[in-house]
Parts: structure tokens; sequence; C-alpha cells
């Protein structure tokens, strides 16, 4: 009957023990997953900031043009801007010979910027 009631003793003291650490353990789980999760979203705070900053030094002079202005190809033929978004500008370019056609063409700002230039006006004109 001793053996008994310190058996007992010990698999309640050894479900206490159990109990307690299952509890702690669980509450560790919540704590690191809330502290992951504050990680994920302050990183995604800081992409999206990267991003949004990035977007803003690549478009950065996108409002210098307006649809129908006139602007100058890297090879001196005049051609002009029949469309905007806030990063992309279309741009008709005429023929360049006999055979060539009119065409429209879309441009990111950053390769319209390498290849175009815009048309300086006189204040005669």
């Amino acid at each position: 009957m001793i053996i008994y009631n310190k058996i007992n003793s010990f698999s309640e003291n050894l479900s206490n023990r159990i109990e307690l650490f299952s509890k702690n353990l669980a509450n560790k789980i919540k704590d690191v997953a809330e502290k992951l999760s504050s990680i994920i979203e302050s990183d995604n705070n800081d992409q999206n900031e990267y991003l949004d900053q990035k977007n803003k030094d690549i478009c950065s002079n996108i409002n210098e043009f307006s649809i129908n202005q006139s602007v100058l190809d890297k090879d001196g033929s005049k051609c002009e801007i029949t469309n905007m978004t806030k990063s992309s500008i279309e741009v008709l370019i005429k023929k360049k010979g006999k055979r060539g056609i009119d065409c429209k063409q879309w441009f990111f700002i950053n390769n319209f910027n390498k290849r175009f230039n815009s048309i300086k006006m006189n204040k005669n004109d």
C-alpha cells in the first residue's frame, strides 16, 4: 500500500509538472510567434517604403512631360508624347525612311530619359 501511494503521488507530481511545462511551452511558442509576426510586418513595411521611394526616384521627372509634347529622339528626329501613366510614356515615333512606318511605343520613364530630350522653346516662338 505504501508503494502504491508513492507511485500515485509520483504520478500526480509528474502530471502536474507536465501540465505546467506544457503551459510554459505554449506561452513561449505564442511569444515567439508574436515576435516573428511583428518582425515580418516590420520587414514588409520597410520593403514597401523602400519600393515607394525607389518608384519616386525613378519617376521623379515624369511630371515634366505632358501629352502632345514634342521631344527629340537620340538621332535628332522629332517625336510626340501621345499617352502617359505614372511611370511610363507612350511616344509617337515618325517614320525615319521611305520604307519606314509611324509607330507608337511605350517607354518606362528611365528608358525614356535615356532616349529622348525635351525640346527647349525659345521665348520668340
